[in-house]
């Protein structure tokens, strides 16, 4: 259900690179994104940024030609970007809290309470780095 909304291959190519995808394949996309894509097709300017990006699958660099887009002329194609970009890290985030329940809930912790797993969970899949003698002395 988490990518049934990719039209696979259509949104792949237009994802990794605007300026090849296929112009009879332009009226298949959301109405919004149709005079955008065209736009971005068309821009010189865009296409030179494009060809300075390392060409590599990197998807750090892929961002950055989308954050390169202004905002205030191709704001559905930004957002088009954002949502097929935040697909996969939400997914990778539901992977990582999955392997973290497994090791945090096992024989040995079985009797944890919903507060105290969420509390665990918390730590185990966010950066939080807490100072627990700070916080132990504070209590005391």
């Amino acid at each position: 259900m988490r990518f049934g909304e990719c039209e696979a291959e259509q949104d792949v190519i237009l994802f990794t690179n605007p300026f090849v995808f296929p112009n009879d394949k332009i009226c298949t996309l959301e109405p919004n994104l149709q005079q955008e894509v065209i736009d971005v097709k068309c821009s010189s300017v865009m296409r030179s940024k494009f060809m300075e990006i390392p060409a590599s699958p990197n998807s750090k660099d892929m961002i950055q030609l989308w954050r390169m887009l202004p905002a205030e002329k191709f704001p559905h194609l930004r957002s088009f970007a954002q949502r097929y970009v935040c697909r996969f890290g939400s997914t990778y985030r539901c992977e990582q809290s999955f392997s973290a329940m497994k090791v945090i809930k096992n024989k040995q912790h079985s009797r944890l309470t919903d507060d105290n797993l969420a509390a665990i969970m918390t730590l185990a899949v966010t950066g939080l780095n807490p100072d627990i003698d700070r916080l132990a002395s504070e209590h005391m």
